[in-house]
């Protein structure tokens, strides 16, 4: 097992595509969820996680 540290857009950047078997997260933070100023979409997310 591989734990990395950081943000986790920055890291999984980082990722070869198909490397990890999971992504644990602690949404719902980030993903305009709750419809609040600290909950504002900062993107990209998604699309990360696809490729690893």
């Amino acid at each position: 097992m591989r734990l990395y540290h950081g943000d986790c857009l920055d890291v999984m950047r980082t990722l070869e595509a198909g490397s990890a078997d999971a992504v644990v997260t602690d949404p719902p933070a980030g993903i305009s969820f709750m419809g609040k100023a600290w909950d504002k979409d900062k993107g990209g997310f998604s699309y990360e996680h696809l490729k690893v």
